[in-house]
């Protein structure tokens, strides 16, 4: 049997003989232990993996979010632009 990339263990205090038990599957119903539930442990390995991943999609999203926002901006000064060029050209301004 390989390592377990998932364990529960056991809520509550346990037997105090040996102490809180864990097993590769969550076995333990939440109503014999007060409504508790086993606590899930995710070996680091693969969490260390996952939050990198969770990482660089953040900073991909924050990247994208930074490049709408200066298109924008960009977009506004250019509109801009051409309403003081409209201005300037309108024949119809007496002013």
């Amino acid at each position: 049997m390989g390592e377990h990339k998932v364990i529960y263990l056991e809520p509550g205090e346990g037997d105090p003989s040996v102490g809180r038990l864990w097993c590769q599957d969550d076995v333990w119903d939440p109503k014999d232990y007060d409504g508790k539930k086993a606590v899930k442990y995710l070996r680091a390995d693969i969490a260390e993996k996952r939050i990198a991943e969770l990482e660089r999609e953040l900073e991909q999203v924050a990247a994208d979010s930074v490049d709408r926002e200066i298109a924008a901006l960009k977009e506004g000064r250019r509109r801009e632009r051409q309403g003081d060029l409209c201005a300037l050209k309108d024949p119809t301004d007496a002013g």
